[in-house]
């Protein structure tokens, strides 16, 4: 419910659910996708920005290969300073330690240090 701004009263769900009992993931989105269906709730796009990405475990990374592919996924930034190394966890080599299948659906923007010239002006 993070990602979701509530325009009447922020216990809607605490009337389909008992407190203290963790909601279910499927239900969460269901009660979600009810609430922008009906106007009650509107979906604020989120950002989530995972630094040292080729740290992420292969488990981690189907997650998120799951996740983007929600309605609801978040803009994902990826940071790391790795070349070509293992994925976490696995015996195979990857570029920045990220799968091959999630690589693919990526944008890769190379930043470069700044040089002399350009710190005097920055």
């Amino acid at each position: 419910m993070e990602n979701c701004q509530l325009r009447s009263s922020p216990s809607l769900v605490h009337l389909i659910w008992p407190l203290g009992l963790e909601m279910p993931r499927w239900l969460l989105y269901h009660v979600v996708n009810r609430y922008i269906d009906e106007g009650v709730a509107e979906l604020v796009p989120g950002v989530l920005f995972i630094d040292e990405v080729h740290m992420l475990d292969m488990e981690c990374f189907s997650y998120l290969n799951r996740a983007l592919e929600s309605s609801l996924s978040p803009i994902v930034i990826f940071a790391t300073n790795r070349g070509i190394c293992n994925v976490r966890g696995t015996d195979m080599t990857s570029p920045h330690g990220i799968p091959v299948d999630l690589l693919d659906r990526l944008v890769i923007i190379r930043t470069q240090t700044y040089g002399p010239d350009e710190m005097i002006k920055v």
